[in-house]
């Protein structure tokens, strides 16, 4: 109500209509939002936040061409935004195009070393393309700076098993419960990966809630 009030007091203030957008999206009514983001942007097109938003607005109803297109636009205005990068590299992975989310999320490690969610994402490209030497050393990267990850240590049981070295799979898995006890346990007992193991006692003791 309040960005109601201020568009009409002044329709053309940029800020009110990306802030209703945001609100909007908030609110989960994301087409609402796209349709604010896009007054917003053809009022100030060289906004690279604006871009983002509605990027992540159309990620969220599965418009990953969309999308793509809009955090190419955020990283062409805003050459160091690692966030967008890495939200393209999502959206490229999630239309199974891994190789280019690779190169995107090698765009992101370049300006930030140090972001997590960076390393973990490239993981998980490369396990999805079963380079699992690869992941192993990605996911590796990024327990080595969020040791709670439980992601990559259960991405990084994932290789392994198909590496066949029951070793650290069960290591990983243990690792992985330890920081996610409850959600991790129900995919693992349900992860074709980790069919074969229903009846190893390790496995058994691992996936019980008090194991």
């Amino acid at each position: 109500n309040s960005f109601d009030y201020a568009l009409e007091l002044d329709a053309s203030y940029t800020s009110a209509w990306h802030g209703r957008g945001l609100a909007w999206a908030t609110l989960r009514q994301y087409e609402t939002a796209i349709e604010n983001f896009e007054v917003a942007i053809r009022q100030d097109p060289q906004n690279p936040q604006i871009w983002y938003n509605k990027g992540m607005a159309l990620h969220k109803l599965m418009g990953y061409g969309d999308a793509i297109a809009c955090f190419k636009r955020t990283t062409f205005l805003k050459p160091d935004d690692y966030r967008a990068y890495h939200r393209k590299a999502i959206a490229q992975g999630a239309l199974h195009r891994y190789r280019a989310s690779i190169q995107s999320l090698k765009r992101v490690i370049v300006i930030n070393p140090r972001y997590a969610p960076g390393w973990n994402s490239q993981g998980l490209m490369f396990l999805a393309l079963k380079q699992y030497k690869d992941a192993i050393h990605a996911f590796d990267q990024t327990t080595n700076i969020d040791s709670h990850s439980a992601s990559a240590w259960y991405g990084k049981a994932r290789c392994y098993i198909a590496l066949k070295d029951l070793e650290n799979v069960f290591k990983c898995l243990y690792r992985t419960f330890v920081i996610s006890p409850y959600l991790y346990r129900i995919i693992a007992q349900t992860a074709l990966e980790f069919k074969g193991l229903e009846d190893h006692p390790r496995f058994q003791k691992l996936v019980q809630v008090n194991g």
